[in-house]
């Protein structure tokens, strides 16, 4: 197996309490492990089973921890760690090798009137 992206983007230290998180919670939750993802994020099986994916894809370093995922997992990682990762992101997350700023698309700049 090829690891794509040391640590998934995050520091070394995030990393490991997000991969000692993802075993706690593998050992917890044996046979149920999609079912938890299901009731704990309220969605369908497909949608959980596409959250587990992700979050194990980015424990053995094939995927990049993106925002979008971080939000994914609030509630099924702990409250601290999802803190620390979100925070972290908003700082360091870059898209690619290109950043653009944020554009207010309201009213695709027309007049509010």
């Amino acid at each position: 197996m090829s690891v794509r992206y040391k640590y998934s983007g995050l520091t070394e230290e995030l990393y490991q309490r997000l991969v000692s998180e993802h075993a706690a919670l593998k050992q917890a939750h044996k046979r149920d492990y999609k079912q938890f993802f299901q009731d704990v994020r309220q969605c369908s099986e497909a949608q959980a089973r596409n959250i587990y994916r992700k979050f194990n894809s980015v424990v053995v370093g094939r995927y990049k921890l993106t925002p979008k995922t971080a939000s994914e997992l609030e509630g099924i990682i702990s409250d601290g760690l999802f803190s620390d990762i979100q925070s972290y992101l908003d700082k360091h997350y870059t898209r690619g090798t290109i950043t653009r700023p944020k554009v207010d698309r309201t009213h695709a700049g027309l007049p509010e009137d």
